[in-house]
């Protein structure tokens, strides 16, 4: 099978999904080749308003994520090693909650929190 610009598709060997050379940024470029249109916000129009936000807020989200984790980690790794509840628990919670969050300002007000507790509570 051939792609739209010349490169070939193959199947994977288990039959489920597309390998090879196929990607995301081919179906944009094949859609504004369809389309005729022109920038970034001009795709808005033929996917929708909605799933071009929800890229953006997907990827701030995966970057909050990122950040927490991490204060996740140190705060269970430190946790650990001096024997403290809180950091521990903190540091958990951490790593665990992007996970449930499907919006970015509790995303982040919820991990500012428990990123400043091990701060102020001492057990």
């Amino acid at each position: 099978m051939v792609h739209g610009d010349g490169r070939e598709i193959r199947r994977a060997p288990t039959g489920m999904g597309i390998a090879g050379h196929c990607c995301a940024q081919s179906v944009i470029t094949a859609l504004r080749m369809n389309y005729r249109i022109e920038g970034p916000r001009a795709l808005a129009g033929v996917i929708g308003a909605s799933a071009i936000q929800e890229i953006a807020m997907n990827e701030s989200m995966l970057f909050w994520g990122l950040i927490f984790g991490s204060f996740g980690l140190g705060f269970f790794m430190y946790g650990k090693k001096q024997k403290a509840p809180v950091p521990i628990v903190c540091g958990l919670a951490l790593m665990v909650y992007p996970y449930f969050i499907s919006n970015t300002l509790p995303l982040v007000t919820i991990g500012a929190v428990l990123t400043a507790v091990p701060f102020f509570v001492k057990l």
